[in-house]
């Protein structure tokens, strides 16, 4: 059985990926080191807060690096958002920027992508700040 599950690690989020793809293109992906503090929930996080849908993540099992991509319309403005966030990405830069203070946030956060995206708002909801 421990065969099969190494054959078919996840199918659900094959198929999550897949209609994510879909609906929204192959998008951009970006990539950060895996073994930094930077995680997943945290890219997402940056990204939901200024609008950007991510979908089609990559875990890094196995691999120096994780990933997530965005539409390709708000690639640039991603890429810039997380290198200003301090985010030591390695996908090649569509941006030119160096860590910085954070530009305010729209208020109004993508929409979850898929069922993973549902699944991570759900276990991390965004925190918004007290209304002055």
């Amino acid at each position: 059985m421990s065969i099969l599950f190494r054959l078919l690690p996840d199918p659900l989020k094959w198929i999550d990926d897949a209609l994510a793809i879909l609906r929204h293109g192959p998008g951009h992906k970006l990539e950060w080191v895996a073994g930094s503090a930077w995680h997943g929930k945290q890219v997402e996080g940056i990204l939901n807060r200024y609008g950007i849908r991510t979908y089609w993540r990559d875990y890094g099992h196995g691999k120096r690096t994780k990933g997530v991509h965005v539409p390709r319309q708000q690639a640039a403005w991603a890429d810039w958002l997380l290198r200003r966030a301090g985010c030591p990405l390695v996908s090649p830069p569509l941006s030119r920027s160096a860590p910085g203070p954070m530009p305010a946030d729209w208020g109004v956060p993508a929409a979850p992508v898929g069922l993973a995206g549902a699944i991570t708002r759900l276990l991390s909801p965004l925190r918004r700040r007290p209304q002055r």
